[in-house]
């Protein structure tokens, strides 16, 4: 029995590319090396994985397209893009909706071939701005507030609607913490449950469910969204199976 279940796997991600670090440029994640130009690229098999195995399946080529993205980085590789191939109908034209499903805070391109993350609210952390300061005469600063201060402002300030940038994702947190999240780009994806603060983080642990366009199916999975206030929008990373870079403005 243990040698046909391992038969079968081989089989079943036998059409698979292999996930990388592979030479060139491809359809995955692209990253330069800044000082010698070299490229290579990371396939994502996270939906071929999920076809046939299921959420098991999808974590498991997530898992191993996130560290081919973490080994690159160690590396001193940069990346300079983030894009992942939709699936198509066989035997058949379809369309994007037909097609499949981008991670949720992703786009479709124009031709509907591929799931940019450049043209919504993902945004790689390496380009993250830093919140800059506003810098005052000295006569006109204010005096420090104590760290206490601080939080309680916070636990005022972060309850309410909020959405992402490119309209994807709508989040809304309540007096308690308590949460409803919600992306409707590729399916349709909900999550809720309880948040605390850290300091000056926001922490939101739950579970989220959902359906892609092409009919998979999640159910009860893990999410965890942490965030900190920059200006007047909350900036953070969405965790599922991987980590998405995520900012949200007020409604």
């Amino acid at each position: 029995m243990k040698v046909r279940t391992v038969m079968i796997s081989v089989v079943a991600f036998a059409g698979c590319t292999a996930t990388g670090p592979v030479a060139g440029s491809g359809s995955g994640a692209v990253f330069q090396h800044p000082v010698t130009g070299d490229v290579l690229h990371c396939n994502d098999n996270t939906r071929e994985g999920w076809t046939a195995f299921g959420v098991i399946g999808g974590v498991v080529q997530g898992t191993r397209y996130a560290n081919c993205n973490s080994e690159l980085e160690a590396r001193g590789y940069q990346r300079v893009r983030d894009s992942f191939p939709t699936a198509t109908k066989q035997g058949a034209e379809a369309t994007p909706a037909e097609a499949g499903v981008c991670p949720p805070g992703f786009e479709i391109s124009a031709g509907g071939a591929w799931c940019f993350g450049q043209k919504s609210d993902q945004i790689p952390a390496k380009q993250a701005p830093p919140a800059q300061p506003a810098i005052a005469p000295a006569k006109q600063a204010p005096p420090a507030q104590p760290a206490v201060a601080a939080v309680t402002n916070l636990e005022a300030w972060v309850p309410g609607h909020w959405k992402s940038a490119g309209g994807t994702n709508a989040l809304t947190i309540s007096q308690d913490f308590s949460w409803q999240w919600r992306s409707t780009f590729g399916g349709d994806w909900k999550g809720n449950g309880g948040g605390r603060l850290e300091g000056n983080r926001i922490v939101l642990t739950g579970s989220f469910n959902g359906f892609s366009s092409a009919g998979q199916r999640v159910v009860n999975q893990p999410i965890t969204i942490t965030l900190t206030r920059e200006g007047d929008a909350l900036a953070g990373d969405l965790f599922t199976s991987r980590t998405w870079r995520m900012v949200f403005e007020r409604q």
